[in-house]
């Protein structure tokens, strides 16, 4: 028998490159697309917080700080996230809710919608 050498795995465009051990080699994925769904998604997520932020900044008013500005971005990323995380949907939904009440009660609003308390029903 002649001695077999073993020579590093070369990567090929249709198969993911292995290394001999069978784990993939920095660089490469087992999932060649999920970078690119990745990407997607977080994208959706940005501009479905964007429409939120814009909703939020039209119902609190121009005289908004800086600092309340960039907690509003925070609550709106943080409602957008929990449409698709389902592991943290109501730690998402409880901290972007407190978030945006504080602003509330800081910013009362002409355009503003009555919460479930003024409402009577909570």
């Amino acid at each position: 028998m002649a001695n077999i050498e073993h020579a590093k795995i070369q990567p090929t465009p249709q198969a993911p490159a292995r290394r001999l051990n069978g784990q993939f080699a920095p660089g490469h994925s087992g999932n060649p697309t999920g970078y690119k769904a990745f990407i997607a998604r977080q994208q959706a997520i940005r501009a479905q917080a964007d429409a939120l932020l814009k909703a939020l900044r039209d119902e609190l008013g121009s005289k908004v700080s800086a600092v309340d500005i960039a907690l509003a971005q925070s609550a709106a990323l943080m409602l957008a996230k929990a449409t698709v995380n389902e592991k943290h949907r109501v730690t998402l939904t409880g901290r972007a809710q407190r978030i945006i009440d504080g602003l509330r009660e800081r910013y009362p609003a002409r355009k503003r919608l009555p919460t479930l308390r003024e409402l009577g029903i909570e």
